[in-house]
C-alpha cells in the first residue's frame, strides 16, 4: 500500500511540473489565444489531482493536452 501511495506522488511531481513548465511556455513564448491555455490547465489539472485514473483517461488527457498545445502555436 505505501509503495502504491509513493507511485502516485512520484506521479504527481512529474505532472506537477508539466503543468509548470507548459504553463512557462504559454506565458513566455507563444502569448497566444487564453482559451487554449485554459483549457490546458483543466486537463492538467484534472490530471494532476485525480488520485486513481485509468491509463485510458490519462492518455486522453496527455493527447488532450497535447492538441490544445498544437492548435496554440498554428494559432499564433
Amino acid at each position: 500500500m505505501k509503495n502504491i501511495v509513493d507511485e502516485l506522488k512520484k506521479e504527481q511531481k512529474r505532472n506537477l511540473l508539466l503543468f509548470v513548465v507548459l504553463n512557462l511556455l504559454f506565458i513566455f513564448i507563444v502569448k497566444t489565444n487564453f482559451v487554449y491555455m485554459i483549457a490546458l490547465n483543466i486537463a492538467l489539472i484534472t490530471n494532476i489531482f485525480i488520485k486513481h485514473i485509468n491509463k485510458f483517461a490519462k492518455i486522453a488527457l496527455y493527447t488532450i493536452s497535447f492538441i490544445l498545445f498544437v492548435l496554440s502555436i498554428v494559432a499564433f
